[in-house]
């Protein structure tokens, strides 16, 4: 239950007075409130207690040696997302490193078939036995927009030739990104938030051609306008004046049939779905 406060006991005294409620209700609720603000200091102890014994028992854990250090591919993080990118590159032929730094999720990953190391990815010396040297391309996966900056930071000075592709959670962790250079950065609900939109515009009877088309010019044009609200993320009023702008023009682009890029749309359409 949650703890109650002080002012619960004004409210009890004021349905009292007001005769609201009756006593033999009252009593019973000043004694809840009473008694969840005595307990709750001492489950917040407990709760610090039990997630510093879990962490403890985490950083015992040995991390893993890597023995394969020839892969192209280094994929940092396999939580929801990462399991997601690593499912796809695996079933397309692609074998990544993998590393995780949350022992049970490694374990669980483990028993589901998934070659995953325990290790800490912002470490040097791991990333090199990971094969970072000869690797192609670093995929960051997880949220922590610190550790993130950090592994970039440590990637672009010792491992320069190093192709970074990672997500982020909102446009403020991606323009701290973009202050470090890189350039493939990915919202991690972007994608999803189209889909869904999608899929209420298919539910609604809107031909599939048309969603489709509408979809990939969203796509393009919030891509387009991202460097140039990162020159103005500073500015607050030019901001909030450029972001209006770009999404009044987005609303005229996407009703336009004579749009510029329809022929290329066309195109992609047909090689999708050849049968129709």
């Amino acid at each position: 239950m949650a703890q109650g406060g002080e002012f619960a006991f004004v409210l009890f005294q004021l349905t009292k007075n007001s005769g609201v409620l009756p006593i033999d209700i009252i009593e019973p609720l000043i004694s809840a409130v009473a008694i969840s603000m005595f307990l709750a200091p001492i489950l917040f102890v407990l709760h610090d207690k039990m997630n510093k014994d879990d962490l403890d028992t985490q950083n015992d854990i040995e991390e893993d040696v890597i023995d394969k250090s020839d892969q192209k591919v280094i994929l940092a993080g396999f939580g929801q997302l990462g399991t997601d990118v690593g499912r796809f590159l695996l079933s397309a032929g692609i074998k990544p490193t993998i590393l995780d730094y949350n022992a049970s999720n490694v374990e669980v990953l483990r028993k589901l078939g998934f070659e995953v190391y325990y290790g800490d990815a912002t470490r040097l010396d791991l990333l090199e036995s990971a094969g970072a040297a000869n690797a192609e391309v670093l995929i960051i996966s997880f949220n922590d927009i610190m550790l993130v900056k950090h592994l970039v930071e440590l990637t672009k000075k010792h491992y320069p030739h190093l192709k970074i592709i990672l997500n982020t959670k909102d446009r403020e962790s991606t323009f701290e990104l973009m202050d470090l250079g890189v350039t493939e950065i990915y919202s991690e609900t972007f994608g999803t938030a189209l889909n869904m939109g999608e899929a209420a515009m298919n539910q609604l009877g809107i031909d599939p051609y048309e969603v489709h088309r509408l979809k990939n010019i969203f796509r393009k044009k919030d891509i387009e306008m991202l460097p140039e609200l990162y020159k103005k993320r500073c500015e607050e009023d030019s901001y909030i004046s450029l972001y209006k702008k770009h999404h009044a023009q987005l609303e005229e682009v996407m009703k336009l049939d004579n749009n510029e890029n329809l022929a290329a749309l066309d195109k992609a359409w047909t090689a999708k779905n050849p049968e129709l």
